[in-house]
């Protein structure tokens, strides 16, 4: 913690301050008794000490009273740290000075701890201000002659009244007194403004000067469509079937909330009856009302924590809900394949952060929006009938105008949320693009993780830093121009915070000056108009919310569409059944065409191509790099989105390897399972594949059930193997091979090729095939190859 230390470090400022606090005290004393015809009226801190003043005992400073003067009261005394004591103790009277006939405090000499002979002021790092002033009031001057009487026992020392500090009677302070001092801290504070203003851009160390991005997706920064598209986002969660939970968590808070609002009646009924009691000095009223009070703070705690508790659960549970659903549409009809293959301009980006960070705003900052809104109306709903009638028929105490105070509410909150939302809209797209810029920053600290290997071999580590420096650096101007809308929207909402008590205060006065309205009626009048306008303020008071609100309700929906446009993957027709004149047939693919998406320049790659592909026949593919080959089989697979044609693959029978596969972080036996789940095969099977493809001597000595980053511990060639190994423990009926043997030596790839061909190891009949580029390698293992024609776009048969 930094306070003890920061403390410590302040002490003997304080110590000087409090030294010098107390010195214009004796000097005001000193100057009233020796010099009566000064002018009065000063505050207690404008005089200064006189350095001789300090040269005299403190029983030079005590004289007998004058005419006019109040004899020094025998039982007024202070002692700071100290007992009770009598007259003639060692402490301070007040008394009354003939050139004011008000009670100033008593003062003595007055030092830091042992530099003054009649008093102790202490002050020690870690321990509390301990003074002591001593004062004997018994000594005065009688005729120029001082005679100084013995102090009594320091138990018979009294404490100081309870409106003195140091010394000094707070009572007695007068804004007039600090005048000088508030206008002089009102221009500092002007001129500081201006200055800051001035020079503050030089501390961004960025170029402001670039034009913040905010993207190509659809925004709202209308008020009257704040919550436009909101409704499709928690409608499917509170209507879904098989769970009565949402409507319960709602219920339960509406019941909490009418509980409260309740109970701010009572205390407001409760505030005019005690002020009424105050004001009529009815002691018995008091008591019976401040055990009432009790009653009411305590079911007034119960609600409220119960309410936040209850309103906890439920983020969490609609939270739950919220993200399976996203992730259910986002993994749907391969939503997230087409997404990353489209790149338009207007595509949402960074998914990860919208599902994970998204919803976990979104959902509490719903909640607290609705539970704030129907907090404000049943606000209204209550305090309205107290606007209405029982408010003063004379407005302004001018002119007669029954409810007036409700209609000042409206105009002046009318007022003031169109002036809020014309100075802040922009902060919707502010959080908005920050929102994105955050996720661009996260994403490329991931990639540095994801590609380890390949930056550190590249030696470019400096241009990475480059890169990921470059986008904070868009964070940080997104977060200078958020904090130029705030700052905007926080001179409006600072005065119009602080103004709104103090106008109720002052259109209310001249009635309770005129009589029309007791103490404890103002009071409820005043309560039950802040209310009201706290009400129509909701807007202004929740504003910040909102825009926050509101930029990620814009992600959300955005995301939410663009992946209820992907629900269909492409046009390719799927069969069940291949043709009735080819019946041994494993694979049949016709008019197949596909085309490149339209960000790539929407360039037909195949057109009308077809394929067939008998039971138990192994089929190599091969065409130059560039021409789509790999696009052909995402085409069969029912993934690629511009494609169309139709095709026969059986059933979930068919496995598709790509050149780099995913091995997902965990054990070794979830590494080599996936997507299937570990416990569908035993630890022998899996033993058994590792040992077909040639790694159980790569992985000797490891536990299948070892977790590690297995993409990152096995190499190129060892990762195509393992790949082929879950092939051989799933055991399809046809086997697509997109360059899976690309990273093995020629011998490493055509032992895998005889081990896909031994019998056993996949099913009778099984059906391979291949894309690769090494077509002397392959084909002699391959009973039929088939190259690209660039000319026609279709597959045409090699020799």
């Amino acid at each position: 913690m930094m306070t003890a230390p920061y403390i410590r470090s302040c002490a003997p400022v304080m110590s000087l301050f409090v030294y010098l606090w107390r010195c214009s005290a004796v000097s005001i004393d000193f100057q009233q008794r020796n010099f009566p015809s000064r002018r009065t009226g000063e505050s207690p801190l404008s005089s200064t000490v006189s350095k001789d003043s300090f040269a005299q005992p403190a029983s030079r400073w005590r004289g007998a009273a004058r005419p006019g003067q109040k004899q020094p009261h025998p039982q007024r005394a202070w002692l700071r740290g100290g007992t009770a004591a009598d007259s003639a103790g060692l402490i301070g009277k007040s008394r009354t000075l003939p050139s004011q006939g008000v009670d100033w405090p008593g003062t003595a000499s007055v030092g830091l701890a042992g530099t003054m002979q009649d008093s102790a002021f202490h002050w020690t790092h870690g321990t509390p201000l301990t003074a002591a002033i001593v004062w004997d009031a018994t000594h005065h001057r009688e005729g120029g002659r001082s005679t100084r009487a013995e102090p009594k026992n320091a138990t018979d020392l009294e404490a100081v009244p309870s409106n003195n500090l140091l010394g000094l009677d707070l009572s007695k302070f007068k804004l007039e007194h600090f005048e000088g001092w508030l206008l002089i801290m009102c221009v500092v504070a002007v001129l500081g403004a201006m200055v800051f203003e001035m020079c503050m851009y030089r501390f961004a160390a960025v170029d402001l000067s670039q034009e913040i991005s905010y993207g190509n997706e659809t925004h709202e920064n209308q008020l009257s469509r704040i919550f436009v598209g909101v409704w499709p986002l928690i409608k499917p969660y509170l209507w879904h079937e098989g769970s009565w939970c949402p409507c319960l968590y709602v219920l339960v808070l509406a019941v909490l909330g009418i509980w409260n609002l309740c109970i701010g009646f009572m205390f407001t009924i409760w505030g005019k009856e005690f002020w009424d009691a105050m004001e009529n000095k009815h002691l018995e009223r008091f008591i019976a009302l401040m055990q009432t009070y009790t009653v009411l703070l305590v079911t007034a705690i119960l609600v409220g924590t119960y309410e936040q508790y209850i309103g906890m659960m439920f983020v969490i549970d609609w939270r739950r809900w919220m993200t399976r659903w996203f992730l259910g549409l986002w993994l749907e009809a391969k939503a997230y394949y087409q997404m990353q293959l489209s790149q338009e301009s207007n595509a949402p980006d960074n998914p990860d952060q919208r599902i994970q960070e998204d919803i976990n705003l979104f959902v509490p900052a719903l909640l607290m929006l609705a539970t704030g809104f129907a907090n404000a109306v049943g606000e209204l709903a209550i305090n309205l009938p107290l606007l209405l009638f029982l408010s003063p028929t004379t407005a302004f105490g001018v002119f007669y105008c029954p409810g007036w105070l409700l209609y000042f509410a409206i105009i002046y909150s009318t007022v003031g949320t169109f002036a809020a939302h014309y100075i802040g809209n922009k902060l919707i797209l502010v959080n908005f693009a920050k929102q994105r810029y955050e996720a661009d920053f996260r994403y490329h600290i991931v990639q540095v993780r994801d590609h380890a290997e390949s930056i550190a071999l590249f030696a470019s580590e400096e241009c990475e830093l480059r890169r990921m420096e470059g986008r904070f650096d868009a964070i940080v101007r997104v977060w200078w121009a958020l904090m130029l809308y705030t700052k905007r929207l926080g001179f409006f909402t600072s005065f119009y915070a602080n103004t709104a008590s103090q106008f109720s205060w002052l259109i209310l006065a001249p009635s309770y000056f005129r009589g029309d309205v007791s103490l404890g009626s103002l009071f409820m009048l005043i309560g039950a108009l802040l209310r009201v306008k706290a009400s129509f303020d909701w807007i202004i008071s929740s504003y910040t919310t909102l825009t926050d609100f509101r930029a990620t309700a814009d992600r959300l929906e955005n995301f939410h569409k663009e992946m209820a446009r992907h629900k269909t993957v492409s046009d390719v027709n799927r069969l069940q059944h291949p043709a009735p004149h080819e019946p041994d047939a494993a694979v049949v693919a016709q008019d197949i065409c596909v085309r490149l998406p339209a960000s790539a320049g929407g360039r037909a790659i195949w057109q009308g191509a077809g394929l067939t592909v008998r039971r138990g026949e192994f089929v190599l593919l091969t065409a130059p790099e560039g021409s789509g080959k790999s696009c052909f089989f995402r085409a069969l697979a029912g993934i690629w989105p511009d494609s169309s044609g139709t095709v026969y693959l059986p059933g979930d029978g068919a496995l598709f390897v790509p050149q780099h596969s995913h091995i997902p972080q965990g054990t070794l036996k979830q590494a080599l399972t996936y997507p299937e789940c570990e416990d569908n095969f035993s630890d022998v099977e899996v033993r058994q594949a590792l040992s077909a493809v040639a790694l159980d001597k790569a992985l000797a000595g490891r536990n299948l059930s070892e977790e590690a980053n297995w993409e990152m511990a096995l190499s190129g060639g060892e990762r195509q193997r393992l790949a082929i190994a879950h092939a051989v423990l799933r055991r399809p009926e046809v086997l697509f091979l997109d360059e899976a043997t690309s990273a093995m030596g020629n011998d490493g790839a055509l032992e895998l090729y005889e081990l896909l061909r031994k019998p056993g190891t996949l099913p009778d009949g099984a059906a391979v095939v291949s894309i690769s580029h090494s077509i002397s390698l392959l084909q002699p293992v391959h009973d039929r190859t088939y190259a690209y024609d660039g000319a026609s776009g279709k597959w045409k048969k090699s020799a």
